[in-house]
């Protein structure tokens, strides 16, 4: 039970984080095709706790609820076809797969719904309980051996088919993305053999016979490990982009912060630099998380700008005192100078000059430069933007 709701917490997760990717990305026919696998999948696992304690669950009788459950892991296994084929083959050839698979879809589908309604009432309920073992009064059974055998085949063919699929992506995929398709390679593997041996199982009942119970258990506990893998596979490249993401935004954020007394500094003396602001509500624009990235760009900006208008004053200091440019702490004491002498109305007259220039090529380096600047500066007690 416990490894069950592992399992319903990771696919709610997983689910939670594949609907904002689609909420991003709405017309990806691969991200809609994964997130609705992992929503029928999930949205089953309830159904089939409950069918398989042979309980009532929503107001319907356990084998309803086996039949919802069964109908909304097929739905997911065609999605999980769809995912794959529209990952490894072009859009045409994607899309004619789909479209056979779906046929046989709707023919699975009904075949499962007229096994379950033509099941005997007086073995109902023993019929939803096959996937625990219990029942072997369901033996021999037709329709009980109809709806396990015809659900079994189908999810079999869909993950030996997904996993081709995933075989012929991992040929050209390196890095973090080759192992996020090996993990998710480990867990269809996982499934398919599992559902091998439900496979077999269900088909040994029509002549009233079945599997040894070892095999049988061995079978249903592969289904947790593979359906983990199998999520875990598939949100790791996202992750790993959004940990790059998070780290991106954070050197920002920081280095944000760190320029506010260089950038109040110049913003004071000339506020004609500043960049017109998109947003209509500062307050707001904080709040952002987005907003950091270009608050952090229009900083830099800003802050290049007032030190190219201020260079000239710098350039005179720097030919009458013969002091180390290079140093950030004498090029802080020669800024504040050089602005001093501005506000005090002295006329310097001479071409811009680069100030705090970059060894290296690139905006990292520069921002670097302006950060060491920043960093010799005394903090200022003016807010920052």
């Amino acid at each position: 039970m416990i490894g069950i709701q592992i399992v319903v917490g990771l696919g709610l997760l997983t689910l939670a984080w594949m609907l904002s990717l689609v909420a991003r990305k709405p017309r990806d026919v691969r991200l809609r095709s994964i997130t609705a696998a992992v929503a029928c999948w999930t949205a089953g696992l309830p159904f089939v706790v409950y069918a398989s304690k042979g309980v009532d669950f929503l107001g319907l009788e356990p084998m309803w609820s086996q039949l919802i459950n069964h109908v909304l892991i097929l739905t997911g296994a065609y999605c999980l076809v769809c995912f794959f084929s529209y990952s490894a083959f072009d859009r045409h050839q994607a899309g004619v797969r789909a479209k056979w698979h779906a046929l046989v879809l709707v023919a699975v589908v009904s075949t499962v719904i007229v096994a379950a309604v033509i099941m005997p009432a007086e073995l109902r309920t023993i019929g939803a309980q096959v996937t625990t073992g219990k029942g072997q009064e369901a033996r021999g059974v037709f329709s009980i051996s109809l709806f396990y055998t015809t659900a079994n085949c189908y999810l079999l063919a869909a993950f030996l088919s997904a996993a081709m699929a995933t075989r012929r992506i991992v040929r050209h995929a390196k890095g973090g993305l080759r192992l996020a398709l090996l993990i998710t390679m480990a867990g269809l593997a996982t499934l398919i053999v599992a559902f091998a041996i439900f496979t077999i199982s269900s088909s040994l009942h029509f002549a009233n016979t079945d599997l040894p119970d070892a095999v049988r258990v061995a079978g249903v506990m592969l289904l947790l490990p593979g359906f983990g893998l199998f999520l875990l596979g598939i949100t790791v490249p996202a992750a790993v982009t959004r940990v790059a993401a998070g780290r991106v935004w954070l050197r920002h954020l920081r280095a944000y912060h760190t320029l506010t007394p260089l950038w109040t500094l110049l913003h004071a003396e000339f506020p004609e630099d500043a960049l017109i602001r998109v947003p209509t509500s500062p307050r707001l624009d904080r709040l952002r998380v987005t907003g950091v990235h270009r608050r952090f760009y229009r900083r830099v900006i800003e802050c290049r700008d007032g030190l190219v208008r201020i260079s000239p004053y710098m350039a005179h200091i720097q030919a009458a005192d013969l002091q180390n440019a290079a140093a950030p702490t004498q090029l802080a004491q020669q800024l504040r100078q050089a602005l001093h002498a501005r506000a005090s109305g002295v006329e310097v007259r001479g071409r811009p000059m680069p100030i705090a220039s970059p060894v290296a090529a690139g905006l990292d380096a520069d921002v670097d430069e302006l950060l060491a600047l920043a960093s010799a500066l005394p903090p200022v007690g003016a807010s920052a933007r």
